[in-house]
């Protein structure tokens, strides 16, 4: 459709004079514009001014601040205190709240102190790459620098740090206290100025590092503002012109783009640059306020109702910007938001009102051992949420802290709750709040859960709680007493044993003092104190006092330590050595007791051999004047030598006697145990007796059943000799024409023995001293011949034979005795063996020189009347060569050109003893196999072993009789002739 010509010339009118109104705009335009920028660049350099000035002023004044801190550091020598070091830094902080922390620093980069304060050790900034490059940059001169931006590692936020230097008075760095600033401290500086919104305010180091920007641009992480170098047009012109004072620069700017212009203003005593920066288009916006008037005035008359439209126009433009401005203010908020709680060490869920969630941060995933799509929407009621108790006991749903809020509308404060993750076998612990957040018609919006990760408390809450449990029941339960007490000595706590050793309550000990329960007269106990002092710990033995006041010897252990509050404290730990003291008394004893038992048992041993020696020559010649068939004696001279043989077998008897009891007594007495015909043995003792109870005008019977009864285990030949006491003792202490009676039976699982008189007996005080030793019972004024040991070795032998002595007596009736012995196991198969008898007496009246080849019998002794002696007995036995010496190499040499059959050595001879002649004969070729069979006067156990052991074939001891050299002789006779089938045994006699 054609326009009209009017519309045309209309138009062209207008548009001529569009021209001309639009060549008046353009140059009212520029000149506006010169005007308008030269007024803004003037406030910006107004707020540069005042912006540089106050930041001098308060970089001074921090300076100052630092400079007075130092002083107080160095004055007070704190840097080697630390506690009034760290002090002294959080009251500079209190001072100057802006900054973010506080530090001294050591020169090797170890933190002193800091505040606000860090629990646990200090880190160490020595491997951080601004602190050494802070110490390499480090000069003489350097007082104070404002170091390049970084992430704080105590803070964990930006900052930019003061660095004040303290110097020693040679000018040595002593430690260095840094101030923290916030990046965005500027805003303090910027509100009020007056330029647009859009201008940026900031400092600028040489290294073009940035110090501080406010405001922050969008969407640009810290690392890119803080921790690169800027290289935009500022930078630049500045490096180019060597840091001009002040000055003007317009370019692009490196992170927000587009242009601005800059004014820029050195600090006075400080080397970094201020500078304010406007985006020019924000001038250009500041232009077209001011002159949008006079060019609507122009439009007016050229636009007419165009102007409505561009008026609606650039409203519409103005309100989307500020629509715009708001969404990015609202965007950033949000991010801003999103950046603390994602970096909160503590977890955080947010809840919508039917428990579901809406959003969570990284932490309160990794508690909760879920991913954030897996969390998203979950219910508190979710199965896979399994949270505990703080006794470790399952949580209901009903209990979970959101479920709680929700259901009361209350908020929920340090409620620990355990998190038991199926991968994880132990539960993690969390300290967890939920608060309420509520709409303005007062509905429940949302709940916010925060919880932070205290597993670490409370595992080690549990492993102090077990400790201290230990230490508790270790410290109740101990044998020994500990107390507690201040280094002062006064008592602060005491055990139940420390209670019982001194008789007090753990109240009353409470009440004492250490020096109360001492004896002050022992110095001792000064010497343990000044050791404790000295080393720390001390021990050792001091007498202390019980709380009645009497006195007891005691063993202390003592220590100084400090306890959690750090008071010095001393532990005391008091074990009563009483009783050891007793017991080392009693043990001095018992070794004083050992020592004159030995010393006793050597006398006996001595004395048996000094009269066994005399008693040799007279037992046995007497036996041989009694022997004697060739010449006998007279009946009267009989009489007498009977007389004589009953002194010396009494006189032997009380010697075999003393060595039974010495025996018994040092537990050297041996017993044979094997299966013994009990009943046998009472036949022979029985026998052997006959003739004294005839001589007595007593009679002895044997009364046994006529089945056979079991076998016993014991000694042989103990038994006779307990039953030849038993029967000696009935006959001895009987009446003329009284009678004895001997009789076995069985009983369980023992064989009775039973010796029953009709004597004198005994009452029931003479039974109670039955068993000690040599108490006679007062017959010893009467004729009747004794020791009063014989008991005593009796009952002795029967129990180490397992078995039981026992007495029934009535005065003026008589006595009973009984012997218990415990069968042997298997009786049916335990019949002795006639071998075990005794041979019997080889009278030479019935020995026969053609009975068996004559053997040469070779005697050593030094003694004449020993040698005498067996010459004697010689004589008795005609199938007998027998020869003797008197010492033994001439024995020796005599063996070796007889070569006798049997060799006879005393053991006690001169020169040559009696061991030292067996092994020169075991050594001879000639003479190596020859048995050889001790003879000698000790009668000790000990010794007839040590002389078997040594390797002789038999032992005979003093007085030598003619029947045991007999039998000694037939039975290694018998082995020489008998068909090698081992070893021949050996034998003492």
């Amino acid at each position: 459709m054609t326009e009209p010509n009017a519309t045309r010339s209309l138009t062209r009118l207008a548009v001529l004079l569009g021209l001309l109104l639009l060549g008046f705009a353009g140059l009212f335009g520029w000149v506006s514009w010169q005007a308008n920028q030269k007024e803004q660049l003037r406030q910006m350099q107004a707020v540069l001014q005042i912006s540089e000035k106050a930041l001098d002023r308060y970089f001074t004044q921090v300076e100052a601040g630092l400079k007075g801190l130092a002083q107080d550091v160095q004055e007070a020598n704190r840097l080697t205190r630390i506690d009034h070091a760290q002090q002294l830094v959080q009251r500079f902080h209190a001072l100057h709240p802006e900054t973010l922390a506080v530090h001294l620093v050591a020169p090797d980069g170890q933190l002193l102190a800091t505040s606000p304060p860090r629990a646990g050790a200090l880190p160490s900034l020595a491997q951080e790459p601004a602190f050494r490059d802070f110490l390499g940059r480090l000069t003489p001169d350097t007082r104070m620098e404002l170091g390049r931006p970084l992430r704080g590692r105590v803070t964990g936020q930006w900052l930019f740090p003061l660095r004040y230097v303290l110097r020693g008075e040679q000018g040595q760095v002593l430690g260095i206290l840094v101030s923290s600033m916030p990046v965005d401290f500027m805003q303090a500086f910027w509100r009020g100025a007056p330029v647009t919104a859009n201008a940026t305010i900031g400092l600028i180091r040489d290294d073009r590092y940035l110090l501080t920007r406010y405001p922050l641009p969008p969407d640009v992480p810290f690392d890119i503002i803080y921790g690169e170098p800027r290289d935009g047009a500022l930078t630049r012109y500045l490096r180019q012109h060597q840091f001009p004072k002040e000055g003007m620069v317009e370019g692009p700017n490196q992170l927000v783009g587009g242009a601005f212009s800059n004014v820029f203003r050195r600090m006075e005593h400080y080397p970094v640059t201020v500078f304010v920066g406007m985006p020019v288009g924000d001038i250009q916006h500041l232009w077209w306020q001011q002159a949008r008037i006079p060019f609507g005035l122009m439009s007016l008359l050229f636009l007419g109702g165009f102007l409505g439209y561009c008026y609606t126009l650039k409203r519409q433009r103005s309100w989307d910007m500020e629509t715009q401005h708001a969404a990015q203010a609202l965007k950033d908020s949000e991010a801003e938001q999103r950046f603390l709680i994602d970096h909160l060490m503590a977890g955080v869920v947010v809840h919508g009102p039917d428990g579901r969630v809406l959003r969570s941060n990284p932490q309160a995933c990794r508690l909760l051992g879920l991913s954030a799509e897996q969390m998203q929407g979950r219910a508190v009621i979710d199965p896979h949420w399994c949270f505990l108790h703080e006794d470790g006991s399952s949580m209901p749903v009903d209990a979970y802290p959101v479920a709680q809020v929700i259901r009361s509308g209350l908020a929920v404060d340090d409620l620990v709750v355990g998190v038991q993750l199926p991968h994880e076998p132990e539960p993690q612990w969390v300290l967890c709040n939920a608060y309420p957040a509520f709409s303005a018609d007062h509905t429940l919006r949302q709940v916010v859960v925060t919880f932070v990760d205290i597993t670490a408390r409370k595992r080690m809450a549990q492993t102090l709680a077990r400790s201290e449990s230990r230490y508790r029941m270790l410290y109740e339960n101990s044998m020994n007493g500990v107390m507690i007490t201040s280094i002062e000595g006064d008592i602060l706590s005491a055990n139940q044993a420390a209670c019982a050793i001194f008789g007090l309550t753990e109240a009353e000990l409470c009440q004492r003092h250490r020096r109360d329960l001492t004896d002050e007269d022992d110095p001792r106990v000064a010497a343990l104190m000044q050791q404790r002092r000295q080393a720390g710990h001390a021990q050792g033995e001091i007498t202390m006092r019980r709380g009645d006041g009497s006195l007891f010897d005691a063993e202390i252990s003592t220590v100084t330590y400090s306890d959690a509050l750090g008071e010095t404290m001393s532990s005391v730990v008091v074990r009563d050595i009483t009783d050891r003291r007793r017991a080392e008394a009693a043990l001095v004893a018992k070794d004083l007791a050992e020592r004159a038992n030995l010393a006793k048992s050597e006398f006996v041993a001595r004395m048996s051999h000094e009269l066994r020696t005399p008693l040799n020559a007279i037992l046995g010649f007497s036996q041989i004047l009694q022997l004697d068939r060739q010449q006998p004696l007279a009946g009267r001279q009989r009489e007498w030598l009977q007389h004589i043989m009953q002194a010396g077998g009494h006189l032997l008897a009380l010697i075999d006697d003393l060595l039974d009891v010495s025996r018994l007594e040092s537990g050297s007495l041996k017993i044979e145990h094997s299966d013994v015909d009990a009943c046998e043995v009472a036949r022979e003792a029985v026998r052997e007796m006959r003739v004294q109870a005839a001589a007595a005008s007593v009679t002895l019977s044997l009364d046994l059943p006529e089945a056979p009864l079991p076998c016993i285990r014991g000694d042989r030949t103990r038994l006779k000799q307990v039953l030849l006491n038993l029967m000696s003792n009935a006959i001895k202490y009987n009446r003329p024409g009284g009678q004895v009676s001997v009789r076995a039976e069985v009983a369980g699982p023992v064989l009775g023995l039973i010796v029953q008189d009709t004597g004198l007996g005994m009452n029931p005080q003479q039974i109670a001293q039955l068993f000690q030793p040599f108490n006679r019972l007062g017959r010893e004024q009467s004729a009747i011949e004794g020791t009063g040991i014989g008991l005593v070795i009796t009952r002795s032998l029967i129990e180490l034979m397992g078995g039981q002595l026992s007495v029934q007596s009535q005065e003026g009736l008589g006595s009973a005795f009984r012997i218990d012995l415990p069968l042997c196991q298997t009786p049916d198969d335990a019949a002795p063996s006639a071998a075990l008898s005794p041979p019997a007496w080889p009278e030479a009246a019935h020995a026969s020189p053609t009975a068996a080849p004559s053997t040469k019998v070779l005697y050593i002794d030094d003694e004449a009347a020993n040698r005498a002696l067996l010459l004697a007995y010689g004589q008795l036995r005609p199938d007998l060569q027998l020869s003797v010496n008197e010492d033994g190499l001439s024995g020796l040499e005599q063996a070796r050109q007889w070569h006798p059959d049997i060799l006879l050595i005393d053991m006690m001879m001169p020169g040559l003893n009696g061991a030292q002649v067996l092994q020169m004969v075991r050594a001879d070729p000639l003479l190596h196999a020859t048995p050889c069979v001790a003879v000698s006067a000790n009668a000790m156990q000990a010794q007839i072993d040590d002389a078997l052991e040594a390797g002789f074939d038999g032992y005979l001891t003093k007085p030598l009789a003619a029947g045991d050299l007999f039998r000694e002789i037939d039975r290694i006779r018998q082995a020489l002739h008998a068909p090698v089938t081992g070893t021949p045994t050996r034998q003492a006699t």
